[in-house]
Formats: structure tokens, C-alpha cells, sequence
């Protein structure tokens, strides 16, 4: 059985881009935190 694929909404890939952009942390650390893979 496969798992549902996450869609996320405009408004979260903006606020984590935005997060991204002023943060000191690297992509998989702000990965780990918004719960989201790396790659995305």
C-alpha cells in the first residue's frame, strides 16, 4: 500500500522560502523542522 502524497499550499512553500532566506540553518535542519524532505 502506498502513502498519500503531501501537497503543500502556496502560502507554506512562500513562508518556508522566506524562512530559508533570512535563516543562519541549513535546508535539512529547516527540513527536520517543518517536517518536509529535503529535496522538496
Amino acid at each position: 500500500m502506498s502513502k498519500k502524497r503531501i501537497q503543500y499550499s502556496s502560502e507554506f512553500k512562500a513562508k518556508l522560502a522566506l524562512v530559508a532566506i533570512r535563516s543562519d540553518e541549513t535546508v535539512p535542519q529547516l527540513a527536520a523542522r517543518y517536517a518536509s524532505h529535503a529535496d522538496q
